[in-house]
């Protein structure tokens, strides 16, 4: 199959970020990463292997058939016939993302980027503690609303799931908000570097 110019100015971006350099990269993230960094925001992204990679990091990566940069956040590595995939979602979505990252759409992890004009290290040994926790917190999240789903489903001896799907759902919808409240402190309380 022949690539398209979008795939072939990937490739040779992606080849172009040599093992362990730093590049500038636009992330089409949508709002899946708010408040930490919206659609189109610039990141600075070291090229590095998927098992040099920890539980946390925020990491960019290229899927089949798309045309740009992703940046969700690694929930856990995972092995699956010998070879390390990336289990991943975006903090700000209520689900895992449904596909692993392998190597070959890997492309780095995010080492610093932009919010509010302000430089942010995410190699800090605060934001390293703050990854891991807000791994976990997204994690729990994803299951969350799966619980509320399957106890919003109306089962068969016609008692009301009602109760159990909303109060996962409240649940889920509070953990959600003190994620982004934790964000936004760690934004404020880090020390800008210097651009």
């Amino acid at each position: 199959m022949p690539w398209n110019r979008e795939e072939i100015a990937l490739k040779l971006l992606k080849d172009a970020i040599g093992e362990g350099s730093v590049r500038r990269v636009m992330v089409a993230s949508h709002y899946s990463m708010l408040p930490l960094f919206e659609q189109y925001d610039i990141v600075s992204v070291k090229k590095t292997f998927l098992s040099d990679v920890n539980k946390g990091d925020v990491v960019v990566y290229i899927m089949d058939g798309q045309a740009h940069f992703i940046a969700h956040r690694c929930i856990q590595l995972e092995k699956k016939e010998g070879k390390l995939y990336a289990v991943t979602k975006g903090d700000n979505l209520p689900y895992l993302d449904p596909y692993l990252i392998g190597e070959d759409e890997f492309l780095g992890k995010v080492v610093r980027f932009t919010n509010r004009n302000k430089l942010i290290p995410c190699e800090h040994v605060l934001w390293r503690y703050a990854n891991r926790l807000l791994a976990d917190v997204s994690r729990l999240h994803a299951y969350l609303i799966r619980m509320s789903e399957r106890f919003g489903k109306k089962p068969a001896h016609n008692t009301s799931p009602v109760l159990p799907s909303r109060l996962f759902l409240f649940i889920s919808r509070i953990i959600n908000t003190l994620r982004r409240i934790l964000v936004k402190i760690l934004i404020v309380c880090t020390a800008p570097l210097e651009n």
